[in-house]
C-alpha cells in the first residue's frame, strides 16, 4: 500500500489469502473437524459481504454510511476466532509418524 492507496489492492491481497485458506479447509471440512471449517468459511463469507458493502458504498441513512456498515466485519472476526479456538492438531497422525 506504499505505492497505491486504493481499496481494490487491499481486497486483492486479502482475497488471495482467503482463497488459500479455503483451499486448505476443503480437506478439513470432510474430516471430523467440519465445524472448524464451517466457522472459518463462514468468516470468509461474512468478510466478503462486508467488502461488497464497502465497495458499493451502501448507505442506510445520511448519517449511517458504508464505513459504519463495515462493523459487519466484526461478525467475521468472531467466526474466525471461534474457528481458531476449535482447531486442534491431528494427534493420531502425529503420534503414528514417530
Amino acid at each position: 500500500m506504499t505505492l497505491r492507496d486504493k481499496l481494490l489492492y487491499v481486497i486483492i491481497d486479502y482475497g488471495s489469502a482467503m482463497a488459500g485458506v479455503v483451499g486448505l479447509l476443503r480437506h478439513s471440512a470432510m474430516r471430523r473437524d467440519a465445524s472448524t471449517a464451517r466457522c472459518i468459511l463462514g468468516g470468509i463469507v461474512v468478510s466478503l459481504v462486508a467488502v461488497i458493502m464497502q465497495m458499493r458504498k451502501v448507505k442506510l441513512h445520511r448519517n449511517f454510511n458504508h464505513n459504519d456498515l463495515y462493523v459487519i466485519q466484526i461478525s467475521a472476526c468472531c467466526l474466525f476466532y471461534k474457528g481458531g479456538r476449535l482447531l486442534e492438531d491431528n494427534k493420531e497422525r502425529i503420534e503414528g509418524s514417530t
